[in-house]
């Protein structure tokens, strides 16, 4: 079994979406906002997006050698947002194509 963390797809959409409303807002607003309101507006829509590693992600692969069957399985969930995934793949090896 192996496990490790990643970036949360749906949480990195989710922020891009959010990084382009910040845009869009900074540009609305040039020449109609107070002027230090707009340089802070510009200075948000410009922040890089960082995105903490919030997706657990366990995968194991093995081989029944009673049945000759490769199991794979893979199983990832978000602990900000949610996003859940479940994988599970039996294959014989015996009988299937590889």
């Amino acid at each position: 079994m192996s496990e490790r963390k990643s970036t949360c797809p749906n949480c990195e959409i989710t922020a891009k979406a959010r990084k382009a409303n910040l845009v869009k807002n900074a540009e609305k607003a040039y020449g109609k906002a107070p002027a230090d309101e707009y340089v802070e507006l510009r200075e948000k829509s410009k922040k890089d997006l960082y995105l903490n590693d919030t997706l657990s992600q366990i995968s194991s692969v093995y081989l029944d050698e009673t049945t000759g069957q490769l199991n794979l399985k893979f199983k990832c969930e978000c602990s900000v947002c949610g996003f859940i995934r479940n994988y599970n793949k039996k294959i014989n090896l015996l009988e299937d194509e590889c």
